[in-house]
Parts: structure tokens; C-alpha cells; sequence
């Protein structure tokens, strides 16, 4: 299906020419006579006409004559750039208004048709540059705002996103277009209120389809179904071909548990949208009345491909773009789970003392349970410290309690206590040590790392994992470890990093983000926050904000991890270096 990205800028440029006071260039300089008695500028506003009444094929047929008549006005290149965007022929739109800007070098409508080619190319450098350059020189160019906020949005910079738009809506307050595409952002990031607002907002100006369709979709997320359901069929009475309200309707029988509805639905739009093959499987499973339930553990593989192609939400793979994320930040059914462990003393009075391992997997909770941070419900957060964190515990979490997780879910596993090889003969047994492991039959007490990859594989559903470690410590005491072994040359603690970081091989969507390099061992001292180890010191301190680099209110993956290797590695002086291993989004946020 298509990337509704793209079908929004189909419909911004499809509005731009007449949009009086905020994107018309309209020439006044009367051209020579064409061989047909025809002036420049009557052909030129022969092709606005043709452009007005969607003929965009006649529309450059058109403009071509003008430039014929003309080829010194850019005015007339920069629009026949327009028509190319409209149709999707997007490098000659560039030529074209390449061809406007060296006419006119301060020409800022032709910088801003430049950058929507570049945005439909998923160039997405390009865009933001040229994008860039028309609000410099035209700092009222609400379009060029509006444009710039959407491949912000496919860049997964959604705070970005939001800023231009509403300078956009500052600019033009009566145009509904960009209280649209504002709420349909505010719905992604899971501000489903602002959504609503917004939504409302554009309907009032402008009852078109599209704006019932997004404030049906805020009233679904919202709860409220049947205010929901009366706006998508709107949206089907003012346009019979629109499709997206569909998938809505679809959704709202099966959030009823109404499955006759639904599968009426279904049946009714199936081609639509089984364009996929891999969704129709699940159309037709779905259709055996069976319930939603049922349809993500038979079909979680099938389920996650319907989930995306109903919503329309899909991105495509920029080329050489500044954030390659495949994937949204927020998914919008996604629930948020979390094991977190922590051990700093140990049954065995053999093990040395961690001092604040346990007190590192409680702040890390705290953030993650907490309505400014994590925002995870406490019930979907496994919280194992000290006298909790036993084999059997670490085991029936990763094993049984994660199952919850479906495929749309994030599951994220905090791990800070010691680790350890078996022993100086078998230095590739790796394995955690819980608190009731026994110093002198550790290959029997200990939790095997080969079994939080047999986790992954087999038992945890979760479409993406993020594995955060801090298992590399000193021994607490200044000193290696010597009583695991971690102090025996050629064994510890590369052989442990390893291992741990081998865990992100296992698939894809795993990111394992671990406190050190091999070779290294964790620090930690009173002097990160009273008591930290160093790596989670940063670590909560990039989660609150500091990492956040774009000043979105979000902090993503891929701000959080170079952060904290930063920090860490400057704190230290390369004593310490956290490193990150795995396929993973790195727009994916752990907050929800």
C-alpha cells in the first residue's frame, strides 16, 4: 500500500498554485508571441487552469509551451516542477526547478518545489536543505513549512515535525491542511487529546474526508467507538474511493468483539486491502470468525504486516537519509514490557559485594514506572533485586512471564550484576550469577547466557527486545573479580562481553547495548549520583533528557546510545567504553 506519507504530499502540491496569499507566484511580464498567436503568460495561465482542475498531464503540457514562448521566466519552470511533483515524476521536477533557481538564485518557491521532489525521493538531506533555504528567503512560506514537518515525520523527528507545522498554522490559521497533518502526528506519538483537537479543528474549516478520517481514528484510540464509527462513514459518504476509513471501520467491529460486523467489513473490503499477500492470510483466517486474539498467536508474522497496512503507516527506505529507522518511534499498539535484575550481594558470602548494582536496577525501575519517564504500567515491569533475582526467578521471567509480549510489543531486559565463565578450562560456558548461586558449582547454580538466547528464540514474542548490560564489574573492591574468575588473563572479561553481546545474532529487532568493550570492566563509585555504577548513571541520565538532542520530548535509541558512550568514554578516559550490537530501529524510544 501506499506510503501515506507520500499521498500527503500529494495533496499539498495538489493545493499549492491557487492557494492565494501563501504559495502563488503569479507573473506579470507579458512574453513574446508563440507561433500560434498565443502569448507566454496566456499559455502559462492555460496550464494554472488545466493544473486547478487536477489535468496535470494538459497542465505541463502547457507549461512547456510557455517555456517555448518564454525560457527565461522561472516562474514558468518552478510551476511545471509543481505538475512533475503531482505526477511522481520527481527528477524532472528537479531539473526544473533547478533550472527556476539559476534564473532566479533567491527564487524561494522553487528552493521549496526542489525540496518536495528531493521528499519524494526519500532524499531526504536534500529536502530538509532546499526546504531550509525557501524559509531563509521567504521566512512566510507556510508550504514550505508544512513540507518540511512531514519528512521530518518519516524521519521519526516528530517534536521537529510539530514545530513546523504549527508555524505553518500561525501563518495560515484557516487552512485545515495542517491542523490535519498536526493531529495525525500527535496520534503516532500517543497524544491522542492534541490529536482529537486538532482533528476537530480541520473539520470545521474544511469537511473533507480525510479530516473525518483522522478524527476517527483519535476517537478509536481514544475509546469511543461509536463517534469513531459515525466519522468514518462520513468520510465514506463524502468520498466513495476514499479507502482509509476502512481499515477503521474493520478495526472498530473487531474492538467490539462484534465479529459478524467485522467480517461483513472484511469481506466487503477485502481486495483493498489484501494487496499484500502476506495480509491475506490473516483477512481469511479472521473471516473463520476466530478472534483477534487467537489471530496474533496463529498469525503473529501475518499480524504485524495487517497491523502496519491497514493504518497506512509504512516508510520507505531513505536513500542516504539523516535517520534510517524502518519503523516509527511509537508503534501505536504496542505495549511496553520490562524484566529488570539487579544483584549486589549474594547468598554465597564468596561472591564479592556489588555496592550498587541493586541500587543501579531500582533507579532504572523507578524511571521506568514513572509517569515522566517510562510510563510503564507496573504490572508489565518484572522487578527481580538481591534475595528475588534467583535463578528460578531470572528464568521464569524470561521463559513464562514474557510470553505476554505480542509481536507488536517492546520488551526491554536490564541486567546489572556479576558474570561469569565457568572456568579457566571452559571459558565459552558463560553465565550470569544469580543471587542464590553457589561459588563452587557454578556450571549448576548459575544462569546460563545461552538460555537468555534460547529465550529469545523460542519463548519471548516481543518484535523488539532492547538488552541493556552491566555485567562486567570489578569485583567492587577496586580489585577484578578473581572469585568468578574474571581476573584469570585470556578469560575475562572479553570472553563475558562476548557472550553477551552475542545475544543480538539471534534475530532481528534486538538491540543489546551493553557498559563495556571487551576487555573493559564497569565502574562504579559515589561520586555518579551518590552511587552508581557509571553506565547507569548515564544511562537515566539520557533517558530524563539530556540525550534528547533534537529537544523533541522524546529520546530515541539512536540519541541514547551514542550518549552515553560518550559520556562514559570521556568520564573514564577510555578506561570504559559501552558498545551497542544488533539490527534494531534506532528512532525506537523504551518510553512509551
Amino acid at each position: 500500500m501506499k506510503n501515506r506519507f507520500l499521498l500527503c504530499l500529494r495533496i499539498f502540491l495538489a493545493c499549492i498554485v491557487f492557494s492565494v496569499g501563501l504559495f502563488a507566484v503569479l507573473p506579470r511580464a507579458q512574453a513574446q508571441s508563440s507561433q500560434q498567436g498565443k502569448t507566454a503568460e496566456q499559455w502559462h495561465e492555460e496550464a494554472r487552469t488545466h493544473y486547478a482542475q487536477g489535468h496535470y498531464e494538459l497542465a505541463v503540457a502547457f507549461y512547456t509551451k510557455a517555456i517555448e514562448a518564454n525560457p527565461s521566466e522561472g516562474v514558468y519552470w518552478r510551476n511545471r516542477a509543481l505538475a512533475y511533483n503531482v505526477l511522481g515524476k520527481y527528477d524532472l521536477a528537479i531539473a526544473d526547478a533547478t533550472k527556476a533557481i539559476a534564473l532566479k538564485p533567491d527564487f524561494a518557491e522553487a528552493y521549496s518545489a526542489r525540496g518536495h521532489a528531493y521528499a519524494g525521493q526519500s532524499k531526504y538531506d536534500q529536502a530538509i536543505d532546499d526546504l531550509t533555504e525557501s524559509i531563509r528567503l521567504k521566512g512566510d512560506n507556510a508550504m514550505s513549512y508544512l513540507v518540511r514537518s512531514q519528512v521530518y515525520d518519516n524521519m521519526g523527528e516528530f517534536g521537529k515535525a510539530i514545530a513546523d507545522i504549527t508555524k505553518a498554522i500561525e501563518l495560515a490559521p484557516d487552512n485545515a491542511m495542517p491542523y490535519n497533518s498536526r493531529g495525525w502526528i500527535f496520534l503516532r506519538v500517543g497524544d491522542d487529546a492534541k490529536g482529537l483537537a486538532d482533528a476537530q479543528k480541520a473539520v470545521e474549516l474544511e469537511p473533507r474526508s480525510s479530516y473525518y478520517d483522522t478524527r476517527a481514528w483519535a476517537y478509536f484510540f481514544l475509546g469511543d467507538l461509536d463517534k469513531a464509527e459515525a466519522d468514518a462513514l462520513s468520510a465514506s459518504r463524502l468520498d466513495p474511493d476514499y479507502q482509509w476509513h476502512k481499515a477503521l471501520l474493520f478495526r472498530v467491529g473487531a474492538a467490539r468483539g462484534n465479529t459478524a460486523a467485522a467480517v461483513a467489513q472484511a469481506e466487503k473490503d477485502i481486495q483493498m486491502l489484501a494487496e499484500d499477500e502476506t495480509v491475506r492470510p490473516v483477512l481469511e483466517y479472521f473471516l473463520d470468525r476466530r478472534s483477534i486474539e487467537d489471530l496474533k498467536s496463529n498469525y503473529p508474522e501475518q499480524w504485524s504486516n495487517y497491523d502496519v497496512a491497514v493504518r497506512g503507516w509504512e516508510t520507505s527506505e531513505p536513500a542516504g537519509a539523516r535517520a534510517a529507522a524502518p519503523a516509527v518511534s511509537r508503534p501505536a499498539f504496542a505495549r511496553y514490557w520490562a524484566i529488570v535484575v539487579g544483584v549486589s550481594s549474594y547468598a554465597d558470602s564468596r561472591v564479592p559485594v556489588l555496592r550498587y548494582a541493586s541500587r543501579d536496577a531500582r533507579g532504572f525501575y523507578d524511571w521506568l514506572v514513572s509517569q515522566g519517564g517510562g510510563k510503564h504500567a507496573p504490572a508489565d515491569v518484572q522487578l527481580l533485586l538481591d534475595k528475588k533475582a534467583t535463578a528460578k526467578n531470572i528464568r521464569d521471567a524470561l521463559f513464562n512471564w514474557s510470553k505476554q509480549a505480542l509481536p507488536e510489543d517492546i520488551l526491554t531486559i536490564y541486567l546489572a550484576c556479576h558474570g561469569s565463565p565457568e572456568s579457566p578450562d571452559s571459558p565459552e560456558n558463560l553465565f550470569l550469577l544469580p543471587y542464590d548461586v553457589d561459588y563452587s558449582n557454578i556450571s549448576a547454580t548459575a544462569f546460563p547466557m545461552w538460555d537468555i538466547k534460547t529465550a529469545l528464540e523460542r519463548f519471548v514474542k516481543a518484535g523488539r527486545v532492547v538488552i541493556i548490560a552491566d555485567v562486567c564489574h570489578s569485583g567492587g573492591i577496586g580489585e577484578p573479580f578473581t572469585v568468578a574468575r574474571r581476573g584469570v588473563a585470556g578469560i575475562a572479561p572479553s570472553m563475558l562481553h562476548k557472550g553477551v553481546s552475542g545475544l543480538a545474532e539471534v534475530r532481528e529487532g534486538v538491540l543489546v547495548f551493553t557498559s563495556t568493550q571487551g576487555g573493559q570492566l564497569s565502574q562504579e563509585g559515589a561520586r555518579w549520583g551518590g552511587g552508581h555504577g557509571i553506565f547507569t548513571y548515564y544511562l537515566l541520565d539520557g533517558l530524563k533528557g539530556a540525550a534528547d538532542y533534537d529537544n523533541n520530548g522524546s529520546v530515541t535509541l539512536g540519541e541514547l546510545v551514542p550518549y552515553v558512550q560518550e559520556k562514559v568514554r570521556r568520564e573514564t578516559r577510555d578506561a570504559q567504553t559501552p558498545q551497542a550490537s544488533g539490527r534494531y530501529d534506532t528512532n525506537l524510544s523504551i518510553a512509551r
